[in-house]
């Protein structure tokens, strides 16, 4: 009866301490290109050591930007820049490392006729470019992402037009040279946007994808679920009266169940009115292995807010990156959200705010223990003010 009442303390003093808040405590951050329009939109631990980060330094007004891709140490000591001239507008979406230490990085590109096509650039591990090839018929890339299966090639999700009034969430699989091996179109009624894929341990895919439904401005958030061959095993859409909702990112809980992270905004008058007038919320929600959501979290603060990115850490707690858009006392900028596996908060860090679009776009886990955060992810196409930076943090 003695040991069972030690193992009961030893058991409540374990949960007591792990599950109190984590301190962050800055090591090193880094800025890029201040005196021209920089950005990062995505970033990886990289392989090789360090990190590898995608973004787009600006060439000027009407002059296609370069992709960018950047290596540093784990010090934030840049190792290599390397830039990729493109004939067409493009902007960089997502960054995955290949079998062989090198890279492939997706972009949504602009052509002549001003339709959209994806882009894909594989380099080898120093940065050197080893092919492109354009993936005709998407109409974005948007959102995160791409993932890659190792030798047997890579998953992509995007958006396809069949018809001018509907648009379905389209997921493809392609080889290591870029040619496509499978692909699926998933709908509803309306439009679907894919906007982020995760690897399951199954093999399988999770997927989110935003529905706007016909005549109407209020829109979904709409979660997939297939097997390694894309074909659906379920599908649940979270719906809203009176609002424009959509994902950003999608992730496994330490229970192999999904977290959805992304923006729910409601409307303060009619939400289909030309003037309509939005104020957003960060939204996290967690569905189980079935699709059931188990819970949710409208999280709201001084004025609109959103969710961008989101990671379990490794004592199983979640990490949210995300912005503070307004705010009535001027607390804006790029946010970042400790919570518990049930969506509580911890403690919460707002980033120095630099410019109207700056936000926390994508988070790492660090070999050390710690994270890294990186932004301002995607800026408007006639973006002047903004550069890139990322951030390292040491938990205490």
């Amino acid at each position: 009866m003695k040991r069972l009442k030690y193992f009961f303390f030893a058991f409540l003093l374990f949960h007591t301490i792990t599950g109190l808040p984590q301190t962050w405590e800055v090591s090193w951050e880094k800025d890029f290109h201040k005196n021209r329009a920089s950005f990062f939109t995505d970033g990886i631990s990289d392989h090789n050591g360090g990190y590898t980060l995608l973004g787009q330094v600006g060439n000027g007004v009407d002059k296609p930007s370069d992709l960018w891709l950047v290596r540093i140490e784990g010090s934030g000591d840049t190792l290599w820049t390397r830039f990729y001239t493109v004939p067409h507008p493009v902007v960089p979406r997502c960054l995955v490392q290949t079998s062989d230490q090198g890279y492939l990085m997706a972009g949504e590109a602009q052509v002549e006729d001003g339709t959209l096509r994806i882009l894909l650039v594989r380099t080898d591990c120093d940065g050197a470019e080893v092919w492109r090839k354009n993936i005709h018929g998407a109409i974005s890339c948007s959102g995160g992402k791409m993932v890659s299966l190792g030798d047997e090639g890579f998953v992509l999700a995007g958006t396809k037009t069949e018809d001018p009034e509907s648009a379905k969430l389209w997921v493809i699989k392609f080889d290591s040279e870029g040619e496509i091996i499978w692909d699926k179109t998933y709908g509803e009624d309306g439009m679907v946007t894919g906007k982020a894929i995760h690897l399951l341990p199954d093999g399988g895919f999770a997927v989110a994808a935003q529905v706007v439904e016909k005549n109407k401005n209020n829109s979904d958030i709409w979660v997939l679920r297939t097997d390694k061959e894309g074909n659906k095993i379920w599908s649940t859409r979270i719906p809203g009266p009176k609002t424009r909702a959509w994902p950003e990112c999608v992730c496994c809980s330490a229970d192999n169940s999904l977290l959805v992270v992304g923006w729910y905004g409601t409307s303060f008058n009619d939400i289909n009115a030309d003037d309509a007038i939005m104020d957003y919320d960060l939204w996290i929600g967690k569905l189980d292995r079935n699709g059931n959501l188990v819970w949710s979290k409208n999280i709201d603060s001084e004025g609109s807010e959103g969710g961008n990115n989101v990671t379990v850490r490794p004592d199983g707690s979640i990490l949210v990156a995300g912005k503070k858009e307004t705010s009535f006392s001027g607390h804006v900028g790029p946010w970042l959200i400790h919570m518990d596996a049930e969506g509580n908060i911890l403690s919460e860090d707002l980033i120095k705010f630099h410019f109207h679009n700056d936000q926390a776009a994508k988070i790492i886990n660090a070999p050390d223990g710690g994270f890294v955060v990186l932004g301002p992810g995607e800026q408007p196409k006639a973006y002047e003010r903004a550069f890139a930076w990322i951030r390292k943090y040491d938990v205490q």
